[in-house]
């Protein structure tokens, strides 16, 4: 395979994707003096402004299609929304072009150390939580919103730090990415509509890993099974390789922990409500006492201790990162209430989009739950969403392509009440009628937006107003 260049003044780089990652990368390649081919299978009916954005910084763009000439420049980058197994993705490998994504990019353009967490879940509040501890010492950025290589090419003066969320897409690309401190918070069953088996999932996770030094961290989750694996195969040397790609650095980081359940012998775990940390060649130490009512859930609680520990290792004091517990709110579309009415409560928790996230967020209330789930299925097992939902919620609201088959598993599992809901809205006020008093309204689909709305935060964002609308009606009875 040929190299990724280490100067992009005069060279021919191909973009596939032209929505947010790739515009972002034209924008610094094009700056760095690069000559930028930007292609999309979508037609300018479908792309809106974004061609215009993207001749505007002096690249060319081609729509409906891909050409030939998209696998004659000097490296092929793909945004995350690409599959690897797209076909010109794969006869830019066999022919043996460099392909990789704009996270390896970032990397290489980064002067500051990269502290990066991935997982299935946990992965962005963990981020916000560390940045936060951090405070201006970092940046965020990443699959959590800016992207990442912008961020880099920016003003970093006084930032020691820049916190990134990777996915396992922009995982899948990577050559040489090898950040400072890597964490993986767990691997459940997710996007196997676009990973071919669970276990190529957990592979490309753990590629995360696989380019680090000794100078290094690398956290695990031992309380999640796969997490631990991972971590089992870099203690032992055997990440996975991955086709057409370098493979693993020999050695690997320096290797820690964290549980919730039990002590480790090097890493963060929680013992009698205290948060205990033991780094390699210290004293087990006591850190600070659990007390943070903003951060309920015991899914918090875990992503509360990684960010403690990564924060750690990287200088902060136990002072600076109760603090930044203690203030911290709770990311927009993620178990945030959006109001309430009559004794029940309106939670948007739209970023649920497997089956772990949603039994988290229904573990997280005591009272009575009804639930609107449902959406564009990518792959999960809807059979185990149903058995979580008829466990934990008082009734089911289903919207969306899959709830008809959610809640045919729900009610098969003794789920005593369901209805079917067209929009948001009318899921909205069918949810408020079915809940008791006290209760709680829970939007946590268990499947992509795409059916219905633009993404995750659209949808969010349609519930919340839903909920709003219903409470001002209800006002002017």
């Amino acid at each position: 395979m040929k190299s990724i260049p280490q100067s992009w003044t005069g060279k021919h780089v191909s973009i596939l994707g032209l929505a947010r990652s790739g515009l972002a990368l034209a924008r610094v390649l094009t700056a760095k003096g690069a000559q930028v081919l930007l292609s999309d299978q979508r037609g300018p009916d479908q792309l809106g402004d974004l061609p215009d954005q993207a001749r505007a910084l002096g690249a060319e763009v081609e729509m409906g299609g891909h050409s030939d000439r998209l696998l004659e420049g000097d490296v092929l980058l793909i945004s995350p929304g690409v599959s690897i197994y797209a076909p010109v993705v794969q006869q830019a490998l066999e022919r043996g072009v460099a392909v990789a994504g704009e996270v390896e990019v970032a990397y290489r353009l980064c002067p500051k150390p990269l502290l990066a967490v991935t997982g299935t879940n946990g992965k962005s509040t963990t981020c916000s939580l560390l940045q936060q501890a951090l405070g201006a010492r970092s940046r965020l950025a990443g699959n959590i919103g800016i992207p990442l290589v912008s961020e880099v090419s920016g003003d970093l003066t006084g930032v020691d730090f820049v916190v990134a969320e990777i996915s396992s897409f922009q995982l899948e690309t990577v050559h040489s990415f090898g950040p400072h401190l890597a964490m993986l918070t767990n691997v459940t069953a997710d996007h196997l509509d676009r990973h071919r088996t669970m276990e190529e999932y957990v592979e490309s996770k753990a590629r995360l890993f696989a380019y680090q030094t000794a100078d290094d961290w690398a956290i695990f989750n031992t309380d999640d099974p796969e997490a631990r694996r991972v971590g089992e195969w870099l203690a032992q040397g055997k990440l996975p390789l991955w086709p057409h790609y370098p493979p693993p650095r020999p050695g690997g980081a320096k290797l820690l922990h964290y549980s919730v359940l039990h002590e480790v012998e090097h890493g963060a775990w929680l013992q009698d409500g205290w948060f205990w940390v033991r780094l390699p060649g210290e004293e087990a130490r006591q850190v600070l006492r659990w007390q943070f009512p903003n951060l309920p859930g015991p899914h918090n609680l875990s992503n509360a201790l990684a960010a403690c520990l990564a924060a750690l290792c990287v200088g902060a004091s136990s002072q600076q990162i109760e603090h930044s517990f203690t203030n911290y709110h709770r990311m927009h579309h993620r178990l945030e209430e959006v109001g309430a009415l009559a004794g029940v409560r309106f939670i948007d928790d739209s970023k649920a989009t497997n089956v772990s996230s949603v039994e988290s967020a229904l573990l997280t209330y005591e009272e009575p739950v009804v639930l609107i789930a449902g959406g564009r299925d990518k792959g999960l097992d809807l059979d185990e969403l149903g058995q979580v939902i008829a466990r934990h919620c008082h009734a089911l609201v289903s919207i969306g392509e899959a709830g008809p088959q959610i809640a045919e598993h729900a009610l098969k599992y003794g789920l005593k009440a369901h209805q079917r809901a067209s929009s948001m809205e009318e899921a909205v006020e069918v949810a408020h009628a079915l809940a008791p008093r006290p209760g709680v309204v829970l939007l946590s689909p268990g499947c992509t937006s795409f059916d219905m709305f633009q993404n995750a935060e659209h949808r969010g964002e349609v519930f919340a107003a839903s909920a709003t609308r219903l409470m001002e009606k209800m006002e002017e009875r």
